[in-house]
């Protein structure tokens, strides 16, 4: 059964080449997943510090009314003045969390970094995976009747003999 055996062979190249491409795939997905995680949580953070701010300022805008009305209690000024630092504390809640997610920055590239560099030694498979599919699915691609890593082989080494005779 040798037939069965050379296609047994080639499935299991092709299927790893398929594998090796998944994996690249899926390595470049993550890349693009963090930076755009980090983007929505840092947008998120900013959001909520601009929203407390704005709570901030009309917690402020209300008790300067109710200090200015002269028919105001003390206990809608006391209302008033307990609405403007449960507004205060959120906003300093909201600007703690926008300074951490801004220090997550750093360790998000770190981990973007290192799937850049995995995927950089990942290149040669990669490329062999590429060659091989394009071998099984194409066939070998020819260049004026002679396979193409010949043709190119066999130029380049023409092209360093023209060299080596100009040089002499």
């Amino acid at each position: 059964f040798p037939s069965h055996d050379r296609q047994a062979n080639s499935f299991d190249k092709a299927t790893g080449s398929l594998l090796v491409l998944g994996n690249a795939a899926a390595r470049v997905d993550s890349i693009f997943d963090s930076y755009n995680n980090m983007l929505l949580r840092i947008e998120n953070a900013q959001t909520r510090v601009f929203e407390a701010q704005k709570n901030v300022r009309d917690a402020q805008y209300e008790l300067n009314k109710v200090m200015n009305d002269s028919t105001s209690t003390a206990y809608d000024v006391a209302k008033a003045q307990d609405d403007l630092d449960t507004a205060s504390n959120r906003l300093k809640m909201s600007q703690n969390n926008l300074a951490r997610t801004m220090n997550s920055v750093t360790g998000t590239y770190i981990q973007m970094g290192m799937s850049v560099v995995t995927l950089m030694a990942s290149l040669p498979a990669l490329i062999t995976a590429v060659k091989s599919l394009s071998l099984a699915f194409l066939g070998p691609r020819r260049l004026g009747g002679i396979p193409l890593d010949e043709a190119l082989s066999s130029r380049v080494l023409e092209r360093r003999e023209g060299f080596r005779q100009f040089a002499e």
